[in-house]
C-alpha cells in the first residue's frame, strides 16, 4: 500500500457547486471538469461539491507517485494527475477558509 505524503482535512463552503484549489500567481481558467467531477490543469483545481451552496468535508492526499486507485465505496470514481508549477496549491473558499501544504515536496 502506497501512503500519501501529506494528508490535508477540512470542511470548506462551497458555492456554485463547486471547489476550487489555485497556485499562487495562476492567471488561467477554471479546469474543465471530467465525468462532470474533477477537473485540473497546471496550476488550478475543480472539484464538483454535489451541493450549490453548503459545507463539504474534504480530503487532499499527496502521493510522490500514482496512488492506487480506490473504488471501494463509492458510486462513481474519476481519477485525474494535477501538475503543480509552483508547489503551493491551496484550496479556498468565500467564508475566509485556506487550506495549504497540499502539495508533495519533491526529493531527488
Amino acid at each position: 500500500m502506497i501512503k500519501p505524503v501529506r494528508q490535508k482535512h477540512a470542511t470548506v463552503f462551497t458555492e456554485f457547486w463547486t471547489i476550487h484549489g489555485y497556485e499562487e500567481e495562476y492567471e488561467g481558467a477554471d479546469p474543465d471538469l471530467v465525468e462532470e467531477l474533477v477537473g485540473s490543469e497546471p496550476g488550478a483545481l475543480a472539484i464538483w461539491a454535489a451541493d450549490e451552496i453548503g459545507h463539504a468535508c474534504v480530503t487532499v492526499e499527496s502521493y510522490r507517485r500514482r496512488p492506487p486507485l480506490e473504488t471501494k465505496g463509492w458510486d462513481e470514481v474519476v481519477e485525474v494527475g494535477y501538475d503543480s508549477p509552483r508547489g503551493t496549491l491551496a484550496l479556498s473558499d468565500l467564508q475566509g477558509t485556506t487550506v495549504t501544504g497540499l502539495t508533495a515536496p519533491w526529493s531527488c
